[in-house]
């Protein structure tokens, strides 16, 4: 098994995402509870050499409205962890 875990703080909440790469199939989690899961195909791209890209989605309702005057931030990552 793979496990990839990454942890997504705010001031109010850590979310925790994970991400188990097992023969038969990749199961999704989020906060620790299974959110999807596909096939697992040779085929698939996750089975191949990668690199993770970390990204800021900026839409949608979860976080709230964008302030309009909003021009940059920044993510600060203490850790990433990949298990094999």
């Amino acid at each position: 098994m793979n496990t990839v875990l990454a942890i997504y703080e705010d001031e109010d909440q850590n979310i925790w995402l994970g991400l188990d790469n097992e023969i038969s199939e990749i199961i999704f989690l989020l906060d620790n509870e299974v959110n999807g899961s596909v096939s697992n195909m040779a085929s698939l791209s996750c089975n191949k050499d990668f690199s993770l890209i970390m990204n800021i989605a900026m839409e949608g309702s979860y976080g709230g409205a964008i302030d309009r005057a909003f021009t940059q931030s920044s993510m600060e990552v203490d850790y990433i962890r990949v298990y094999q």
